[in-house]
């Protein structure tokens, strides 16, 4: 039986699908859903002296985002459930891995994006990889229907 699902977010237009799946799900075995964002560290060398806002103003401006981020999408959710959001900061998998085995979930509900070519997707599709192979629970992965397969 399921009594708690994570639910990690980019606040891409498909993890809104994903949040819908997870959702649906909470609501159909009344679990708690705790969604849960992370802030990747800003990294870099020395080339970040020339910034005139430091690697930690913008991640705490990345952080307050999330936070506003969040907090919009609770107010658009219309369901009889109990949600918790988080905000976490690090690598992504290891931090949604982290969280999975703090608060002891039965499922992740996580978006998987099909590879485009760009870099942004193929890091995110490495996330969604690590975290179904080394998560301490069972992980529901949702397609994107937009990204369309090819064969090799």
């Amino acid at each position: 039986m399921l009594q708690k699902i994570l639910c990690p977010l980019d606040f891409s237009n498909h993890s809104r699908r994903t949040l819908d799946v997870a959702v649906n799900l909470a609501e159909t075995f009344r679990a708690k859903l705790i969604l849960f964002h992370v802030v990747e560290g800003v990294q870099g060398d020395e080339q970040f002296l020339i910034l005139a806002i430091t690697p930690q103003e913008i991640e705490e401006r990345l952080e307050r985002e999330a936070n506003r981020r969040m907090q919009a999408l609770l107010e658009e959710i219309k369901a009889n459930i109990e949600i918790e959001t988080a905000i976490g900061a690090g690598k992504a998998f290891v931090e949604i891995i982290k969280k999975a085995r703090e608060e002891d979930v039965d499922l992740i509900v996580i978006g998987s994006h099909g590879y485009s070519g760009d870099i942004p997707h193929i890091l995110l599709g490495s996330v969604v990889e690590k975290v179904a192979r080394k998560a301490p629970c069972s992980v529901f992965i949702v397609k994107n229907k937009n990204n369309a397969f090819r064969m090799p």
